[in-house]
């Protein structure tokens, strides 16, 4: 039997679905159902599956991040693509979102996780290279 570390249920593995990982993961030894596992960067409760060759692969990949994480977010933070004010994931090729490279960490962060409204954005946006930006967590 399973158990879920956040509800408590026990399941049975051949009771559970075939894209959900029957065993719990290999840092923590965490296990979560799939009615209270979520991704907390997308939030995704059902990630995209991934195809490989071996069913063991397939299970591993689903969920990274002892389950906090769907696998592409979990890629993402493992890339360093992630505010490091408020933990979400972003794509490389994300250039919609407002964000700032602080000069300290070099991370790149959301504007709005910096209290910065759209004024304020364009502001520190068009300011001198030579002008540093730092931001909370630095």
């Amino acid at each position: 039997l399973l158990k879920c570390d956040v509800c408590q249920d026990s399941y049975h593995a051949k009771c559970l679905s075939d894209n959900h990982p029957t065993e719990p993961s290999k840092n923590k030894q965490i296990w979560v159902c799939s009615k209270c596992v979520r991704c907390r960067s997308c939030g995704t409760r059902v990630p995209t599956p991934i195809n490989t060759s071996s069913s063991s692969s397939l299970l591993v990949s689903l969920w990274s991040h002892d389950f906090s994480l769907c696998y592409t977010c979990g890629d993402m933070m493992d890339k360093g693509n992630f505010c490091p004010v408020c933990h979400k994931c972003y794509q490389e090729d994300d250039w919609e979102s407002q964000m700032i490279q602080c000069s300290s960490c070099n991370s790149w962060v959301h504007a709005k996780c910096e209290q910065l409204n759209d004024e304020m954005y364009q502001v520190v946006v068009h300011m001198a290279e030579d002008v540093p930006f730092t931001c909370k967590e630095c």
